[in-house]
């Protein structure tokens, strides 16, 4: 990569305001990185975390208005962006017999389609760069189906198979492409849960979201993320894919072998069912 001082690089954090996306964006700041976030309200989140000092702008991955007019935003403030990390996300939860399509499309909306707008709106800016870097946040559900909460595992396994693609069609364009799949993080992610109107009516649905919840806040710190995103950043040939934690690393590995029902019935038997 071409030497320079993390000063002069640029990165774009989504959802920066809180969580992993939060972590990451203090993290390279803390170490010298140009950093710009986004959040669908920067006002509020500003309001209710003091620890963020650098700019903050309005995003909502559901509005394409919304998406046009940032992207338009940061080339006529920022001229140029190095890194974009895409790290905004939701989840939608509840039993899939009983979930409206509408919810499906709300989910991918956000965690796909809105990314891939975003990408291909910033993609000009990033090609005036000698060597640009996109960084998709996925998730370590998108290896595996989370029952009761099917629509984010099917959106990041989604987000997978493009960062690959991605990767590949743009290979002689200078820019990289990356995943990264984090497992149970301790973050406040519950908070930001999209209950259907079947999750209160099934009781297997709620334990198995009880039991992400406890998982979640018995997860592994996010500045690892945030550590692991500036090994991307610094390497000049980084991989397609990163998992995050040894122990998500040795799933990871378990899973190349296990035949899916086997992995279906672990999986089961640990969300209570």
């Amino acid at each position: 990569m071409p030497r320079y001082d993390p000063k002069d690089v640029r990165v774009l954090v989504t959802g920066a305001s809180k969580g992993i996306g939060f972590s990451i964006a203090k993290y390279l700041e803390a170490k010298n990185y140009f950093v710009i976030g986004t959040s669908r309200s920067p006002d509020k989140a500003i309001k209710e975390n003091p620890g963020i000092k650098f700019p903050l702008h309005a995003l909502d991955l559901a509005d394409e208005n919304s998406i046009s007019n940032f992207a338009s935003e940061v080339g006529e403030t920022y001229h140029e962006i190095n890194v974009l990390i895409n790290n905004a996300g939701n989840a939608v939860v509840g039993p899939l017999e009983s979930m409206a399509t509408e919810d499906l499309r709300k989910q991918f909306e956000v965690n796909f389609f809105g990314t891939h707008q975003l990408i291909v709106s910033l993609l000009p800016i990033l090609r005036t760069q000698d060597l640009a870097k996109i960084i998709n946040i996925g998730s370590f559900g998108g290896r595996v189906a989370l029952p009761f909460q099917v629509p984010y595992s099917a959106s990041k396994a989604a987000l997978a198979i493009y960062s690959d693609g991605l990767g590949m069609e743009l290979k002689d364009s200078g820019i990289q492409v990356s995943l990264i799949e984090p497992g149970d993080v301790k973050t406040r992610f519950h908070e930001g849960r999209h209950f259907t109107q079947g999750y209160y009516l099934d009781p297997r649905a709620q334990k198995a979201v009880e039991i992400m919840r406890r998982d979640e806040e018995n997860g592994f710190n996010p500045i690892k993320i945030a550590k692991r995103v500036e090994k991307i950043i610094k390497s000049r040939n980084p991989k397609p894919r990163y998992v995050v934690d040894w122990k998500y690393g040795t799933l990871a590995r378990l899973l190349r072998i296990l035949p899916t029902k086997l992995t279906n019935k672990i999986v089961a038997k640990m969300y209570g069912l």
